[in-house]
């Protein structure tokens, strides 16, 4: 997955495309409390960035129909 996840995001910065930089996963009580810098250590919050950046297709997050995750998504253009 590192290697599709390295690849895909290339491709997407080469082409100022969507790039993820920041994905967690867990609950909505955790996320709102969450602290970026101990990300890694808490245990409640897995970081899903990788995973979600190998669902980028052409600029575009490819979620499957059967998801059934609710998604916060803050887009930040980076200039």
């Amino acid at each position: 997955m590192q290697e599709e996840y390295r690849r895909i995001k290339s491709e997407e910065e080469r082409k100022n495309g969507l790039v993820i930089k920041l994905a967690v996963y867990g609950s909505v009580e955790n996320i709102t409390n969450l602290n970026l810098d101990q990300i890694d250590s808490q245990l409640d919050i897995l970081d899903a960035s990788v995973s979600l950046q190998c669902l980028v297709k052409d600029s575009r997050l490819i979620l499957p129909n059967r998801s059934k995750v609710l998604i916060y998504i803050q887009l930040l253009k980076c200039m």
